[in-house]
């Protein structure tokens, strides 16, 4: 993993997405912000708890439970707007074919994947995100849920989180399965509540007791993760 992630990125993905922004996409991106975060706590009543878990620098790493197509807005409405500067997330890249929408995942910090991009390129971007200081919200079931319980977690996250460590900040949505369900065309104004929970670091020692001991460090890291979502 060191070789793969060491690995540059293609030009072509530095220039249209991790280049910086000029001064009106970055206003266009903050009074997004501002108005995803208006709607979510006008519509839907948005709690947030926890949100002093969040470091105030970079890198870490948000794992969230995936309930909602809204659900990343509600997250990224809801971190300060000095660390949402800093926070990229992986977006469902058939919905960014369009030059417009490319220029929206661009302002609202989406790093677009689908179902062609490799594991690996995945992964090399994630890290390439990190390493360079910024910080990255990741839905690690890969899927939203279409009854509302939390699925299995992709370990990726346990690969990001063991070979980089950085920490990660475990995330529980409640609220957005009722606020926009996966057969709903609109959404509903439903209550949603937003937790942050302590963060986790994955050291050099725990990784060589979990290898010692026969386990899967990204694996194991992986199951940890999913645990302190599902405890919030």
């Amino acid at each position: 993993w060191h070789q793969i992630f060491e690995a540059p990125l293609s030009p072509a993905l530095t220039k249209t997405f991790l280049a910086p922004l000029s001064r009106k996409d970055r206003l266009i991106g903050h009074v997004t912000m501002a108005f995803f975060e208006w709607v979510s706590h006008m519509a839907f009543k948005l709690t947030v708890n926890g949100i002093e878990y969040l470091p105030e620098r970079g890198p870490w790493i948000l794992a969230a439970n995936h309930l909602s197509f809204i659900d990343p807005f509600i997250v990224l409405s809801a971190v300060p707007r000095s660390t949402f500067t800093q926070l990229y997330t992986l977006g469902w890249e058939p919905y960014f074919r369009s030059r417009f929408r490319l220029w929206i995942a661009r302002v609202g910090h989406v790093i677009p994947v689908g179902p062609e991009t490799p594991l690996v390129t995945v992964l090399r971007t994630s890290a390439a995100l990190l390493r360079s200081g910024k910080s990255l919200l990741i839905f690690p079931e890969n899927e939203r849920s279409i009854d509302g319980q939390l699925l299995p977690f992709k370990k990726g996250i346990g690969v990001l989180a063991c070979e980089l460590n950085v920490p990660v900040i475990p995330v529980k949505i409640e609220g957005s399965f009722q606020a926009w369900p996966p057969d709903a065309k609109i959404p509903h104004l439903h209550p949603i509540t937003l937790t942050f929970g302590e963060s986790q670091i994955f050291t050099p020692a725990m990784i060589a007791t979990w290898t010692t001991n026969g386990e899967d460090p990204h694996v194991f890291a992986t199951q940890l993760i999913r645990h302190a979502v599902s405890s919030l």
